[in-house]
């Protein structure tokens, strides 16, 4: 099964670890790199992790963009992970993988969902969860 990631925080990059180790054929790691960090909040390059295990690495500022979306046509992704981004994905990415788009917000949706989803759940003292969901048009 081919897999891809996209993503930009430590829970895209936990990800994209946790499937390297676990031997997964990630055929590409599509990583937010902004001209500056200074205003994402928890930014986390996957460059390394995916340079250090021979995994194609592709840098993007707009997800959506043709040249982003053509690589991932041409990678052939069965499944695409999109954890961790603040941009949302379009149709035509939706659409790309065989198998789907897995999606991870770190709140128990639909509680929580928006910007800021951690700020949030500590000043509202509420309780931890995550949800994993697949992602449709």
């Amino acid at each position: 099964m081919r897999v891809g990631v996209i993503g930009s925080v430590g829970s895209s990059l936990l990800t994209l670890q946790k499937l390297v180790e676990y031997s997964f054929n990630i055929v590409g790691v599509w990583g937010y790199e902004p001209h500056s960090t200074l205003n994402v909040s928890g930014y986390c390059s996957m460059r390394k992790l995916a340079e250090d295990n021979k995994i194609s690495y592709y840098p993007f500022v707009k997800i959506n963009s043709n040249d982003i979306k053509e690589q991932i046509r041409k990678s052939s992704v069965d499944i695409l992970f999109v954890v961790g981004l603040s941009q949302l994905i379009d149709e035509d990415i939706i659409r790309m993988p065989r198998f789907g788009c897995v999606g991870f917000h770190p709140t128990k949706l639909p509680k929580g969902r928006g910007r800021a989803p951690m700020a949030w759940l500590i000043l509202d003292r509420g309780e931890g969860a995550a949800t994993f969901f697949k992602i449709n048009t």
